[in-house]
């Protein structure tokens, strides 16, 4: 995954098919949303169980992992705590998802190259999945050092 730090379709797909594999062995149905790190929508799915809405908080959840880097139910603990406000953080408050189940997406190269989002479930589910799918395609769904507080680049 050297060279450019590029999201192409193909990887996409790949974190989506796992996804909906591990979605439909565990009988559940949400929506998944991947974007690029410019935040250009991947794939979107969204299965037959899902509730309407999900979709909508998927791409949001994709979209603030994608342009902050973190996990958003990280990103919510630090918002809660008033460590990093919504607005330093580039996200308008009334776009704004505050639970787990956005990720980002890394490469071997510790570049952020998207965000990843799954909503329908509980958070903690919708997290699990996300992390799996992006893990099992060999990225990374967290910035390797984390406790460090990568600036956002903006």
């Amino acid at each position: 995954m050297s060279g450019n730090p590029h999201l192409g379709h193909e990887k996409a797909w790949l974190m989506a098919s796992y996804a909906l594999k591990m979605l439909t062995e565990r009988g559940w149905g949400a929506s998944v949303c991947l974007v690029n790190k410019s935040g250009r929508t991947l794939v979107d799915l969204h299965m037959d169980q899902s509730r309407g809405l999900s979709l909508a908080m998927a791409q949001r959840k994709a979209w603030q992992s994608a342009h902050t880097g973190w996990r958003t139910g990280f990103l919510d603990q630090m918002v809660q705590s008033g460590k990093r406000p919504l607005g330093a953080l580039g996200i308008d408050p009334h776009s704004y998802c505050p639970a787990a189940g956005g990720v980002p997406i890394y490469d071997d190269a510790e570049r952020l190259v998207g965000g990843l989002g799954v909503s329908n479930l509980s958070p903690r589910q919708d997290e699990e999945i996300a992390v799996c799918a992006v893990e099992q395609a060999g990225f990374f769904s967290e910035w390797p050092d984390i406790g460090k507080l990568k600036p956002i680049e903006g």
